[in-house]
Parts: C-alpha cells; sequence; structure tokens
C-alpha cells in the first residue's frame, strides 16, 4: 500500500495553553492536527509528507530527556502522559511533536479562537 502524502503547513501556535495547530492538504481535502500540552517540536514550518503516527515510549522519553526540567520525573509518569508524534518527510526528515495528545479533524481549529484574537 502506498503511503499519502499530505502538503503540511503550521497554522499557530497558542502559547497560553501550548496549543498547535497543523493542516495536511491531499488533493481538494484538508484535514486539520491539533496537539495539546506540546513540549518539543522539531521540524520546518511547510513540508510534504506522511500523516503523523505515535512513535514508541523509547523514542518519546528520548526527546523529553532532552528537556531538562523533566529529569526528577520517571520515566513510567512521563510516558503515561506524553506522546512523540512523528511525520516522515518526502526529503527524508521528520518533524517530531511530543504533546500530551494529537488529534485530527475535519474542521478547522482555529475558528473558535477567531473572535479571541
Amino acid at each position: 500500500m502506498e503511503t499519502e502524502i499530505f502538503e503540511f503547513r503550521m497554522l499557530a501556535y497558542r502559547s497560553g495553553h501550548s496549543l498547535l495547530f497543523i493542516a495536511a492538504t491531499r488533493e481538494e481535502t484538508t484535514v486539520y492536527w491539533s496537539f495539546e500540552g506540546v513540549e518539543y517540536l522539531e521540524g520546518p514550518m511547510l513540508w510534504r509528507g506522511a500523516a503523523f503516527k505515535a512513535e514508541s515510549n523509547d523514542k518519546c522519553l528520548e526527546y523529553l530527556r532532552r528537556i531538562r526540567r523533566f529529569d526528577k520525573l520517571p520515566d513510567a509518569y512521563l510516558v503515561s502522559y506524553f506522546k512523540l508524534f512523528v511525520s516522515g518527510i518526502v526529503e527524508e526528515i521528520e518533524v517530531k511533536i511530543v504533546a500530551l495528545s494529537g488529534d485530527v479533524s475535519m474542521d478547522n481549529p482555529l475558528v473558535m479562537f477567531r473572535d479571541f484574537s
């Protein structure tokens, strides 16, 4: 089965709640990824790649340990809350996001923020 390739672009980051919003377009369809409790982000603002998938707990810990403020928390605690989401890029780079949650929707999540901007 061939991997579906999307055109991704980061739409917004809301620092108060560590919310990250990303649009993914393929042909005429756009889906929206929302990440809550973002602790780590690595990658470009625009890219072509595959849909996000959750990686192993060990990989997640590898990135959380780069954030020194989590040094005193046990591994089991950290992986019970955080997940590492990865989107493989056509150019062999990966976008990596460590967050409490990640969700995809057909509805633009920024609509709810229009009145608050």
